[in-house]
């Protein structure tokens, strides 16, 4: 992995934000989609300057206007047919091991000072809202064609049950291809009010599909953030591997 900016591995550091407001900040998970198949469509040079070239662009015309109009159809039918190979009729719990879509899930664990589970969000419908309704997901984002952050969870530290005192930002890749298959993935730690980045990292991860982003944890008044910047192995308990990484 590669830290763009931020803390080094394992260290920790201020979590900086405006205090105004909600005193809300961000995650924001992003990657680009893959190149879209196409059919090129040419357009024929005009006449020269003469006569002859003149008339016979001419009547050329109506031929080029029925070329044009067929491999512009031509592409419709291509795009349309590749953007339904990457979406999924049915989004099943776990990684989808079969699934031709470019699709990076971002997830957020809270837990309470004793490293207890308390709440997950995610991009299921039932998990995109915590229940004080603090922290949420922007939704689920098959491919990457967002644009800016494919995929956010927002934390409104105003009002935040007391309890919650870690929360751990997670990335999965919820299809066939592993972390180092996708196109400029990468994911930041911003304060949501001016955007400035605490922290951000480029992910890979090599026959990896999980990769541990931070922890955000209270301090005092305010708030740490430790870059784990970590990959971790598929079927795990996270309730049980994410706190041992976060006091690692």
């Amino acid at each position: 992995m590669t830290i763009v900016t931020g803390p080094a591995q394992g260290a920790l550091t201020e979590l900086k934000i405006s205090q105004e407001g909600a005193k809300r900040f961000l995650v924001g998970l992003s990657w680009d989609p893959p190149e879209l198949p196409g059919v090129k469509v040419k357009l024929a040079d005009g006449p020269d300057d003469n006569a002859v070239s003149r008339v016979a662009h001419t009547l050329y015309a109506p031929f080029e206007f029925l070329r044009v109009f067929f491999l512009s159809f031509a592409n419709l039918i291509t795009f349309d047919m590749f953007a339904k190979r990457l979406r999924k009729g049915e989004d099943k719990a776990g990684r989808d091991k079969t699934s031709d879509a470019y699709d990076l899930d971002l997830c957020c664990y809270i837990f309470d000072a004793d490293f207890l589970l308390k709440a997950v969000v995610e991009t299921e419908n039932d998990a995109l809202f915590d229940p004080s309704r603090k922290v949420y997901h922007t939704g689920e984002d098959q491919g990457g064609m967002g644009g800016g952050d494919d995929e956010v969870v927002y934390v409104e530290t105003t009002g935040l049950p007391h309890e919650y005192a870690h929360l751990f930002f997670v990335v999965k890749s919820d299809s066939k291809y592993d972390l180092s298959q996708f196109i400029n993935p990468s994911v930041r730690l911003a304060d949501s009010k001016t955007g400035d980045n605490n922290l951000q990292n480029k992910i890979a991860g090599p026959g990896k599909y999980n990769y541990v982003f931070c922890r955000v944890s209270r301090a005092g008044t305010g708030w740490q953030v430790q870059n784990i910047d970590t990959c971790v192995d598929e079927d795990i308990e996270w309730a049980l591997v994410l706190p041992n990484l976060g006091r690692a």
